[in-house]
């Protein structure tokens, strides 16, 4: 069976249709058309929802977090050194992002849980990365990390 697109073109100029023969062109035509339109539309979407994601990728990049070997934990007061397990996670009283180790994190998130959530912080998301010297660490999720041991 020729699909009906590539056969037309193959008949004669001159031919003429039965009218049931001309309804059954028109219904494929129509089927065709609304085929590429509805692809069209899809490739379109697609198309909207990459540069979405491009963007919000490059705002995510443009803010960056550096861990140093004089980057404090907050909770705990010991610094984060090279081996540390950290977690960034998003700050109610700072603008941007606070680095903490995991297990300081940890403990913080099983005491919201005993009480209620009435201590959580406001976590949306979480990185896990476990620190190597001399090392970029990126997320998509959360900003880039700029490790830097002396």
């Amino acid at each position: 069976s020729i699909p009906v697109a590539e056969a037309l073109p193959l008949l004669p100029a001159d031919m003429s249709f039965s009218h049931d023969m001309f309804v059954y062109l028109r219904s494929q035509l129509c089927t065709l058309d609304q085929d590429m339109r509805t692809k069209n539309v899809v490739r379109g979407l697609a198309a909207a929802e990459d540069l979405q994601a491009r963007r919000q990728l490059s705002y995510l990049q443009s803010n960056s977090v550096v861990v140093s070997e004089t980057r404090v934990c907050p909770d705990c007061l010991k610094r984060i050194g090279s081996g540390t397990a950290f977690v960034i996670v998003p700050s109610k009283r700072a603008k941007g992002h606070v680095v903490v180790h995991y297990s300081c994190w940890q403990r913080g998130q099983s005491v919201a849980r005993a009480t209620n959530g009435r201590e959580a912080s406001d976590v949306s998301t979480v990185s896990i990365e476990k620190i190597s010297a001399g090392s970029d660490v990126e997320s998509p999720a959360m900003p880039r990390v700029e490790i830097k041991w002396a």
